[in-house]
This record gives C-alpha cells, structure tokens and sequence, in this order.
C-alpha cells in the first residue's frame, strides 16, 4: 500500500472508532426504566397512562391530571407524535427562556421514549417536564410545585417515573 492509502485507512480507522464512541457514549445517557402495573397504580383520565400518585395527589378538577392544592398540580396534555412534540424540549431551550435547569434526563420506559426536566423558572416554584411516547402517541406532564417541598419534589419524580401505558386499555367517555 501507498502512503496515501495508508493515511487513508488510518482515518477510516479514526473515524469508525469515534462513531463507536459516541454511539455507546449515547446510549449510556439513557435511562432504561421496566415498569408494571401495580395495585398503587391509578388511571389517569381520559388517557391510557397509569401512575403511582404522589402521596396527597387527587384526581384535578378543571384539567386531565392530578392536584394536591391550588401550588401543587400535575397536569397531562394529549398530543399525536412523540418526536415532534418531544423535539421543542431542550436544556438550551429553557435557559434561553431565563429559566434554570437543574436536570435533564433521557429515558426509556417500556420501549416509550421519554425526556424528562425539573427547571426553575421563578423564586416560588420548581416545574418538572416530561414528554412521553412514540411516532403514534405523546403525553406531556407539567409539574408545579412549591421550591421549598423536596420532598414532594421527589415523590413527583418517582411518580412521573412509574408511568405504564396501557395501550389496550378503553377510554370510557363521560355519560351526558
């Protein structure tokens, strides 16, 4: 072989090796979660998502989600395509809206894909964030609580990580 060829080889070599890197590097970052459906499990209405409330969560009235008090809610929004929705949310993002990121986590729960983020955006609350599905179904959770309630911070965490999707399970439409 030619010296060119040599050089040649050497940055094909290089550059296999980096994509291997940073493939595995990638994988790393994602938190693999298994879950199922427990008797602590509740069905949040009007969707196919199943949670374990946090302690002194009811169901909310006035939106699909959960409620603790008027400071502490948890609420699901319906959308069409993960990936879409999903793209809009990103550490870059909420720091160019001003707000302060203290974890961003990318996860798969039961083969769903799912970003999750717990930012501060005022000196009163903490939010919570996470996008959830695939190509055929997304489900966005916003989280409101009060910065001074860890331990509610981290019941929220834990119950937005329990999440079951039941896609088999029946909507049943409210009786007029």
């Amino acid at each position: 072989m030619d010296l060119k060829m040599k050089t040649f080889s050497k940055h094909i070599y290089f550059l296999v090796l980096t994509f291997i890197f940073l493939e595995v590097s990638a994988q790393e970052k994602i938190t693999v979660l298994k879950n199922s459906k427990t008797a602590k499990h509740i069905n949040i209405p009007k969707t196919k998502i199943f949670l374990i409330p946090p302690m002194g969560y009811t169901m909310a009235t006035g939106f699909i989600g959960l409620q603790k008090n008027e400071t502490s809610i948890m609420q699901v929004m319906t959308g069409g395509n993960y990936f879409t929705d999903a793209a809009s949310l990103s550490k870059k993002r909420f720091e160019g809206e001003g707000a302060k990121v203290f974890e961003e986590k990318i996860l798969k729960i039961n083969n769903y894909h799912a970003k999750f983020f717990c930012v501060q955006d005022d000196s009163l609350y903490k939010n919570n964030m996470m996008a959830f599905g695939d190509s055929t179904v997304s489900l966005l959770f916003f989280v409101k609580y009060p910065v001074k309630d860890l331990k509610i911070e981290k019941q929220i965490k834990e119950s937005l990580f329990s999440i079951v999707y039941d896609k088999t399970f029946i909507i049943e439409e409210k009786k007029k």
